[in-house]
């Protein structure tokens, strides 16, 4: 069969030689982890503190602070949570509160007009809802099952579910992370389309040496290389229960030595929680550390609730000139 060039011209109109596509590297919320623009699936068996990770993430990006396993910071953002599980007075606020977060920028959408958010009923109203709050970075749904009250054992469901979401986060460039559970062998319960339906695959376990210590691995992802884990445990401090993150993931500092520089970068005396911020660490974990630093004579406060590095002790016999030296 001879193909005519009116038939190869019409059929060259429908394509595009890569020749003449731009190439762009992945944008990412969380550097080869969860994408901006796209779905990621983050799945553990329950209380291994997934919800109090998320919240944790969610104040970071409120207040513009490095994400775990990150090693540079964005703009501080706003974040949308959904959950059906948590309630938002009793338990996220509180998270939210224990983790640092800017309260300002961070929004809830578990309800719509009295009634519990469900896909794909109010996935219009979620669009509309960022929108109108303008740079949200993170949308997190918790867990998709509250969500999404259909079976999803069915692929034709899930699919139907997934598929609007992915247009939204497509559409406004915002990362969607939906919460899961993982199965008693630790395989994410449902159907396969919502592994196939999502561009990123995280799973939260616990160390086989220390049960304390809770690891976010890379399932799945066809958009980066396969990081290291993130490691964390649960804390308590005096703003509440939260995260805190061990190993690469955590700063190379100590928790004073952060303090210490972010009060040597800082013009003059700082508020707790603006010196929390810039420390990279939650406001309740930095209150403890406050208290023992000023205790040792390491930071002082000229105000209420405003912290200043103390000045350096000159010894006998040694002249502040010989102490700048």
């Amino acid at each position: 069969m001879t193909v005519t060039d009116e038939t190869t011209e019409r059929e060259a109109g429908y394509a595009v030689a890569y020749a003449d596509v731009e190439p762009l590297e992945a944008d990412w919320l969380l550097r080869d982890r969860i994408p901006k623009s796209e779905l990621t699936i983050l799945a553990a068996l329950g209380g291994t503190g997934k919800g109090m990770l998320c919240c944790d993430l969610a104040a970071r990006i409120s207040r513009g602070l490095v994400l775990p396993g990150d090693d540079e910071a964005e703009p501080a953002g706003n974040v949308i949570l959904v959950s059906t599980e948590d309630d938002p007075n009793v338990v996220t606020v509180n998270r939210l509160h224990a983790a640092g977060a800017d309260m300002a920028r961070v929004f809830d959408l578990s309800t719509v007009n009295g009634a519990p958010f469900e896909l794909p009923l109010h996935a219009n109203v979620l669009r509309q809802a960022i929108e109108d709050i303008g740079n949200v970075r993170l949308v997190v749904l918790d867990p998709l099952a509250g969500v999404a009250p259909v079976s999803l054992t069915s692929v034709a469901k899930v699919r139907g579910i997934l598929a609007p979401l992915r247009q939204i986060a497509h559409d406004t460039g915002c990362a969607i992370v939906i919460t899961h559970h993982l199965t008693k062998g630790k395989e994410i319960a449902g159907s396969r389309a919502i592994i196939d339906g999502v561009r990123s695959v995280l799973t939260i376990s616990r160390d086989s040496t220390d049960e304390d210590i809770r690891i976010v691995r890379v399932a799945k992802s066809n958009m980066g290389a396969q990081p290291d884990d993130i490691r964390y445990t649960i804390t308590e401090g005096p703003e509440g229960v939260g995260v805190e993150y061990v190993g690469a993931a955590a700063a190379e500092l100590s928790g004073p030595e952060r303090i210490l520089k972010a009060l040597d970068d800082a013009p003059g005396s700082v508020s707790g929680q603006d010196l929390a911020s810039a420390a990279g660490m939650p406001y309740g974990s930095a209150r403890v550390l406050f208290t023992r630093m000023l205790a040792a004579g390491r930071i002082r406060s000229p105000g209420r609730g405003t912290f200043a590095k103390a000045p350096a002790i000159v010894p006998a016999g040694v002249t502040n000139k010989e102490m700048a030296a």
